[in-house]
C-alpha cells in the first residue's frame, strides 16, 4: 500500500455521533447505566444450605451504586478493621453500590459436602467462570459445572435466566471479582472453560423469587470436588455482585461464614469494599452471627485456633500465587470483508472479535500499514469507524496484546473508489457501498458517547475513533476513605 495514504485514511476515522464534539469521558460509574435497573431488595441471606429456607424478615434494598470516589484506585488490603477502609475503583471507573439497612434472619448451616478433609492438591491453580447466559439446569448428575447439573435444580425449576445488564456491567463485576483474587491462583473469565482440569461455576442471573442473594450447595472442605455449581442473583451493582459471587465459590472452597464485617465471608454486606482478609476471624453458623467450631478444621488449623478462619491464607494455600497469563489471544477481524470494494461516500466499521482463554481483557489495540501504527489505544475488542476514506486500496495489520503481553493479529485488504465508480461488489449482491459494513457500536452495551476519543499531535489531521467498549482507566495509587458507619444489608 501506499504510504502516501497514511494520513489521508486516519484523517477519515470518526467518531460516531457529532464529530465536532469533544472527548467524552469514562461513565462516573460502569457498574451503573440508563439502559440498566437498578440493584433489586437485597435478600435476607446470601447463602444457605440444603435444607428448608426458613422464614425471614424482608431487606432493604441497595442502592445500584456509590458515589464515585477517587477514580482507579489501587487494589490493597487494611492491615486490620477500624473507623474506615480503603474503597478501590475499578479499571473501568465502577464504584461498589451503598449497603442498605441491615435485616437479619436465620439461615441454615451449610452442611459439609464430605468428611474434614485437606485437598489433594494443594497448591494447584484453579479457573472461576461466571455465568451471565443462564442455563437449563440438569438433575440426578451432582453439582458438575461442565454439565450444568445441580442438586439445587428444583429450587429454581430448574432453569437460571440470563443477567440482562449491559456488556459494560459485566466487565465490570468481573473486574471486580479479579481485584479480590488479584493475589490468588484463581483465574476468572465469562468464557465456559474446557473440561479439563476443572472449573467452579456461579450462575449469574434471574434466580428468581428468592430470599437470598446467592446459594451453594455446601462447604466443600479441601475443594475436592472441582467441578461445583453455585448460584448468584442478578444485581447490577459491581461490588454486591463480586462478593456474592466470591462467597458462594468460597464455600465450594471450603470456606465458611466469619463474623468480621471486612472479611467477603461476611454473612452480611456491612463493609463497601469486603475482601479476604489476612487474618483469623471467628467462624459463625448464620446470618445471627452464632459462634460455631467450624467443619471444615484441617485447612482451617493450618493458620488460626479451633473456630477461626484465615480466609485469605486458605485460598492461597488451596490454589498458590497468581499464574501468568501465557496464552496468546486469537483476533478475527469480520469487516470490511477482505478483499471487499467501497464507493465513495462510504463509512466502514473495522470490527473483530477477540478470543481468549481470559475473557473479557483490555487489549492494547494497535494498527499498522507497511509497518507503520497509525493507531493505538485499549478496549476489549477491535471496533473503530472509517469515514470516506481516499480512494485506494488498504492492507491494515491489526494486532491486540492482553494484559500479560500475548498478542494475537489479523488483517485486512479492501479497495476504496471514486464517488460514481461502478461497485465490483454490487454484482454479487454484496450492496456494501450504503457505507456501515458491521457496526456493532450498539450491540456492545455502550452507547456512542460512552466510546472514546483520540486526538493526535497539534500540526497534523485530527483523527478520531469510537470503540464499542473504550479505554480503560490506569489504576492509580490514590485511595479513599469511605465510611463504614453505613447501616449494613444482608446477602
Amino acid at each position: 500500500m501506499n504510504l502516501a495514504l497514511a494520513p489521508a485514511l486516519l484523517a477519515a476515522l470518526a467518531r460516531a455521533g457529532d464529530p465536532g464534539a469533544g472527548a467524552t469521558p469514562v461513565p462516573e460509574a460502569l457498574s451503573s447505566s440508563t439502559a440498566a435497573p437498578a440493584d433489586s431488595p437485597v435478600p435476607a441471606a446470601l447463602s444457605q444450605g440444603t435444607a428448608d429456607i426458613v422464614a425471614s424478615r424482608p431487606a432493604s434494598p441497595v442502592p445500584a451504586a456509590l458515589s464515585q470516589g477517587t477514580a482507579d484506585a489501587a487494589a490493597s488490603r487494611p492491615a486490620s478493621p477500624g473507623p474506615a477502609a480503603l474503597d478501590l475503583a475499578l479499571r473501568t471507573g465502577a464504584a461498589r453500590p451503598a449497603a442498605g439497612p441491615r435485616s437479619p434472619a436465620l439461615t441454615p448451616p451449610l452442611a459439609a459436602r464430605g468428611p474434614d478433609a485437606l485437598p489433594a492438591e494443594p497448591g494447584t491453580p484453579h479457573t472461576l467462570y461466571i455465568n451471565f447466559d443462564g442455563a437449563v439446569l440438569r438433575r440426578g448428575c451432582g453439582n458438575d459445572s461442565r454439565h450444568d447439573c445441580s442438586t439445587l435444580a428444583d429450587m429454581f425449576d430448574g432453569y437460571i435466566g440470563p443477567f440482562v445488564g449491559t456488556e459494560a456491567r459485566r466487565v465490570a463485576i468481573i473486574e471486580s471479582v479479579r481485584k479480590d483474587l488479584r493475589e490468588i491462583g484463581v483465574r476468572t473469565t465469562w468464557r465456559r472453560p474446557p473440561d479439563d482440569p476443572g472449573y467452579t461455576m456461579v450462575l449469574y442471573g434471574d434466580i428468581g423469587a428468592q430470599d437470598f442473594a446467592g446459594i451453594a450447595p455446601y462447604i466443600d472442605c479441601g475443594n475436592l470436588w472441582a467441578n461445583d455449581t453455585c448460584f448468584a442473583g442478578a444485581f447490577q451493582g459491581s461490588n454486591t455482585g463480586a462478593t456474592i459471587i466470591l462467597q458462594e465459590a468460597a464455600h465450594t472452597w471450603g470456606l465458611e461464614h466469619v463474623n468480621s464485617p471486612f472479611d467477603n465471608l461476611h454473612p452480611f454486606v456491612e463493609a463497601p469494599t469486603p475482601y479476604f482478609q489476612d487474618q483469623c476471624n471467628k467462624i459463625v453458623a448464620n446470618t445471627d452471627l452464632v459462634e460455631t467450631a467450624g467443619v471444615c478444621n484441617l485447612v482451617h488449623e493450618m493458620f488460626c485456633e479451633t473456630g477461626y478462619q484465615n480466609s485469605f491464607q486458605e485460598l492461597l494455600y488451596l490454589f498458590g500465587p497468581a499464574q501468568p497469563d501465557i496464552v496468546a489471544p486469537t483476533l478475527k477481524l469480520t469487516s470490511p470483508v477482505d478483499g471487499s470494494f467501497h464507493v465513495l461516500p462510504v463509512e466502514l466499521s473495522l470490527y473483530g472479535n477477540v478470543v481468549d482463554d481470559l475473557e473479557p481483557q483490555f487489549y492494547a489495540v494497535d494498527i499498522q500499514q507497511d509497518g507503520q501504527t497509525i493507531f493505538s489505544d485499549e478496549a476489549i475488542r477491535v471496533d473503530l469507524r472509517l469515514k470516506n476514506p481516499p480512494p485506494g486500496t488498504y492492507d491494515l495489520l491489526v494486532t491486540v496484546r492482553d494484559e500479560g503481553g500475548n498478542a494475537g493479529s489479523d488483517r485486512v485488504r479492501f479497495t476504496i473508489l471514486p464517488e460514481g465508480s461502478e461497485d465490483p461488489d454490487s454484482t454479487t449482491g454484496d450492496g456494501d457501498d450504503t457505507g456501515d459494513t458491521g457496526d456493532t457500536g450498539d450491540a456492545g452495551g455502550l452507547s456512542e458517547q460512552q466510546g472514546c476519543d483520540l486526538g493526535i499531535p497539534a500540526g497534523g489531521p485530527a483523527w478520531l475513533v469510537v470503540l464499542a467498549l473504550g479505554r480503560r482507566r490506569r489504576r492509580s495509587l490514590a485511595a479513599r476513605d469511605t465510611a463504614l458507619a453505613t447501616p449494613p444489608a444482608p446477602r
